[in-house]
């Protein structure tokens, strides 16, 4: 299987999106930290934001949701049609729930309003997934500055996104990396993240032939996996969303050896 099953195109799209929401970030980081003050003096539970009542402005996540459609009007041919439905479904929508129901990764949710509005299926969810990212970046590194005691925690401790990749560090260690908001959380090095079993000789390793950067770490007990970034092999630093879509080879090779990610068993953000 080549590596490239993610076209160039694609690629530049998703680098400007990224782009878009590091500017969103910036525009929305005072307001949210505003939000979120009251968090330096409770306990938390994690994962964090699913837990805790939405602490995000529902104006302002429209504004985010605007800005990402405009970006894909400026950006793309053959779907200007779709995103002016899809701007007016945002017209229309209750913001409120539209947020509520990206946090909780429900497809069915905007599979549904997408028919209702006759919105191509794809673009409600995606849309206000990558709109939602901004304001959980903000988060993940409000949570980092707090230094909680984590400890190798299967899903993120700031979204509830499952583990699914990991970075070894020029130090040795290991961490998770959450491509969602970007949190990341130190792990054991031999020890499956989704079942915790430490049997040495549950876990194995696909490799794909002239990648030397990235593997997938399969465990036996469970059969689920771990795609893991060898930064000691690369002096390019990129975001964890683009590493896991630059590395997305790896899960249909994986998934043809019969692994499979933790949302496959519904143990995703809740």
């Amino acid at each position: 299987m080549k590596q490239n099953v993610v076209t160039d195109e694609y690629l530049a799209l998703q680098r400007g999106v990224i782009e878009r929401q590091q500017e969103a970030k910036s525009r929305i980081q005072q307001q949210v930290l505003e939000e979120i003050k009251q968090w330096d003096d409770e306990v938390l539970t994690l994962p964090v934001v699913p837990q805790s009542s939405i602490p995000f402005n529902s104006d302002q996540y429209q504004e985010v949701v605007n800005d990402m459609i405009d970006y894909l009007k400026e950006t793309t041919t053959g779907l200007e049609e779709s995103l002016n439905q899809l701007q007016t479904w945002v017209k229309e929508a209750p913001i409120k729930e539209c947020m509520k129901r990206a946090l909780e990764f429900d497809t069915e949710y905007f599979l549904s309003e997408a028919e209702k509005h006759d919105v191509s299926p794809w673009m409600p969810h995606y849309i206000a997934e990558q709109a939602l990212r901004p304001f959980l970046q903000v988060v993940a590194e409000h949570l980092a500055a707090k230094k909680l005691p984590l400890n190798g925690e299967k899903q993120c401790p700031c979204c509830g996104e499952p583990a699914r990749l990991a970075t070894l560090e020029k130090s040795g260690e290991k961490w998770l990396a959450c491509p969602r908001c970007e949190m990341t959380w130190q792990q054991k090095r031999l020890v499956c993240i989704h079942c915790q079993y430490d049997n040495h000789d549950s876990l194995s390793y696909i490799t794909v032939e002239e990648d030397e950067i990235a593997h997938a770490e399969v465990c036996s007990h469970c059969h689920k996996y771990l795609k893991v970034i060898d930064k000691r092999k690369t002096f390019v630093k990129k975001s964890t969303a683009l590493l896991d879509l630059e590395t997305i080879h790896l899960d249909f090779i994986v998934q043809e050896e019969g692994y499979k990610e933790a949302r496959d068993d519904d143990e995703g953000v809740s």
